[in-house]
């Protein structure tokens, strides 16, 4: 981030990319709450907002592109809801944005092309951890349970697809693993996840109750 407390919006949307300025944002407003830095970039983040709702880091490379890439806009609504906690964002204005982008997500299903209904990319549905920048199905829901958009009917689809992937012992597996350097391998692909296990069953719950135990053993 720029030093000093002046931060030019447009010069970082130019020079930077949105992906990075939202974990920016939320790694300063997690760990730098008060630094004065911090309200102009989420003033920035925020007005990179597509009319579609979501947010695209391509806008810098390619500013006639409109339509929002789910990676980007997820990298960039976590860290602003970090930052509108610690009272950097104002309310209206993250409830705003918020809002559309959630209801860009249940326009295409969390996964779903909102013209054909076609799977947009096998990647989304795949149970990965960590998710890194990317996103997926899981990650969507895992946010959604924290907003009113938990209970819509258009959550049915992906919610569905959540179940389908569970097994017989009761847990969510490790299905791949998002190419990089991992600094500490956590779990190994192919078998259970206590992560993903962990973010299921904390969506299912948020359904309303529906989320059975998990067997014994």
């Amino acid at each position: 981030m720029p030093r000093g407390e002046d931060v030019d919006g447009a010069y970082l949307l130019r020079r930077v990319d949105l992906c990075h300025l939202g974990f920016w944002l939320g790694l300063g407003a997690y760990f730098l709450g008060d630094d004065p830095r911090l309200p102009p970039l989420a003033e920035a983040v925020i007005s990179a907002q597509f009319e579609d709702g979501g947010w695209n880091c391509h806008m810098r490379n390619y500013p006639n592109r409109g339509h929002s890439s789910f990676h980007t806009t997820f990298n960039v609504l976590e860290n602003l809801r970090i930052a509108a906690t610690r009272g950097l964002v104002a309310a209206d204005a993250f409830r705003a944005a918020e809002s559309a982008a959630t209801e860009l997500m249940l326009a295409h299903r969390l996964y779903r092309s909102d013209r054909t209904n076609k799977v947009i990319s096998d990647r989304f549905t795949d149970l990965t951890y960590p998710w890194q920048w990317h996103y997926t199905v899981l990650r969507g829901l895992d946010y959604l349970r924290l907003t009113a958009a938990i209970s819509d009917k258009r959550l049915d689809d992906p919610i569905d697809l959540l179940r389908t992937k569970r097994r017989p012992n009761g847990r969510w597996p490790l299905q791949k693993r998002i190419p990089g350097t991992l600094l500490v391998e956590m779990e190994k692909p192919g078998g259970d996840s206590r992560w993903n296990t962990l973010r299921a069953l904390r969506v299912l719950r948020s359904r309303g109750g529906t989320a059975p135990a998990i067997p014994a053993g």
